[in-house]
């Protein structure tokens, strides 16, 4: 059945009874638990994985941050088509939802929150608040990914919040569920710190042993190699006191015995290969979060030519399967179904397109002459205040405006009949 809009369904009983754990069949569920309580979560590595400590990595904070600020910074608009033509419809309540989707977060918190969320766990969870009378949206609540337990009954998917409803499930229709890369279930996307907890653990571990590489490291280590006569305890002893205290800075020189010579026992960072190893640890984490190395100044080497070529790069290949993602979600739970045919909602990435100023400027000249930009879609693109009379495209033509391109061909014909009276000389006399 329908209420003011939205398409209600009854929660059917499952056809097949539920399947329980036991000791002889346990379900994944459970021998996951037992086995991240029993290792504390590590792995071969010896670093226990979790988003907590993933995020101290640099390279992983850094991808993570590069794709939430970027999603947050796009403005996203509701746009509603009708006879063809479309407009942004900013008095909808749902975008007036989305510019504030509750009292503790901006458009931008909210966006940023849900991009970390589906890179650290594989999912990002909002429960939809609506009016109970008009069933339009009022707020829009984020949930933490522990506090959710999906399940799915016979085919339809439900939200147990934990704390909150544990007598009554969140439908579907009154959750946001933006998910990560999903294969063995459709329902919960999966974390990327959890699939590639084992690369993640060597890049800790590598972190971990460079920590204590420096810190042993503080202080030059040498040893005196003595080739000369026989020497005893006594001696060695103020050899080695008189040499700790010209490193400690007490004496400016001291004197070795003939034929000894000094050793570091130090080796250098690129001798223990800790600069190789961190610098491919970067680059393989920007691969599992689908970011352009150079973007975490990993890889130099992989720098476009053009700020625009980057820019768009990254769109393609990282952000626009997102928001796509995104987009299709919201559309789907946060409008009514005799809104669905009309409305949309989208993403804006000219944001992360531009240019510099003279890039821009040739762009906005080419399509204003060429008919497809008015004056103040390209004012708008900067910010500016609009024209009056901005909104007239032109064409090539001398820059006619284009609804009164035809009239104009037509003032063309009909003159030339008279232009031919007044310069034929039918008497040949010129």
């Amino acid at each position: 059945m329908q209420i003011a809009g939205f398409t209600i369904t009854r929660a059917r009983q499952a056809t097949q009874p539920e399947r329980r754990s036991t000791l002889g069949a346990p379900a994944k569920w459970l021998i996951d638990a037992l086995t991240a309580a029993l290792t504390g979560g590590k792995n071969t590595s010896g670093q226990a994985v979790n988003p907590d400590t993933a995020l101290s990595l640099a390279a992983v904070h850094s991808c993570i941050r590069v794709k939430a600020d970027s999603i947050a910074t796009m403005p996203l608009k509701l746009y509603s088509t009708s006879g063809g033509a479309r407009f942004v419809d900013n008095n909808h309540p749902v975008s007036l939802v989305l510019s504030e989707p509750n009292p503790v977060q901006t458009r931008y918190d909210w966006l940023k929150w849900c991009s970390a969320q589906i890179d650290l766990s594989g999912n990002a969870f909002t429960k939809i608040y609506r009016d109970p009378f008009t069933m339009e949206v009022t707020e829009l609540e984020p949930i933490h990914h522990t506090r959710i337990t999906v399940k799915v009954i016979d085919e339809e998917v439900f939200y147990h919040i934990k704390g909150e409803d544990e007598g009554m499930p969140t439908p579907a229709t009154d959750m946001l569920h933006f998910k990560g890369l999903c294969y063995d279930t459709t329902a919960l996307g999966k974390s990327p710190i959890t699939m590639h907890a084992q690369s993640l653990g060597i890049n800790m571990a590598a972190e971990a042993a460079t920590g204590k590489f420096y810190g042993k490291s503080a202080s030059l280590k040498w040893i005196i190699k003595h080739g000369g006569g026989a020497m005893d305890k006594q001696q060695a002893e103020r050899l080695k006191e008189s040499f700790n205290k010209v490193l400690d800075g007490e004496d400016p020189a001291t004197i070795l015995p003939a034929g000894s010579e000094l050793q570091a026992l130090n080796l250098s960072p690129e001798q223990a290969q800790f600069i190789a190893e961190r610098q491919y640890g970067a680059v393989d984490i920007a691969r599992i979060f689908g970011v352009p190395a150079y973007m975490i100044g990993a890889d130099a080497g992989g720098i476009k030519s053009s700020v625009e070529q980057q820019a768009q790069d990254f769109y393609v290949q990282t952000i626009m399967p997102l928001v796509v993602m995104m987009e299709a979600e919201m559309k789907r739970k946060l409008l009514r179904e005799d809104e669905k045919p009309f409305y949309y909602f989208k993403f804006q990435f000219n944001s992360l397109l531009r240019a510099d100023s003279k890039s821009r400027a040739e762009f906005y000249n080419i399509g204003i002459r060429g008919g497809w930009l008015s004056p103040n879609d390209a004012r708008r693109f900067e910010d500016m205040d609009i024209l009056t009379d901005g909104e007239t495209t032109y064409t090539e033509s001398n820059l006619v405006p284009s609804d009164m391109m035809r009239p104009w061909i037509q003032s063309k014909i009909d003159a030339a009949p008279v232009a031919d009276s007044q310069t034929r000389n039918p008497n040949g006399n010129n």
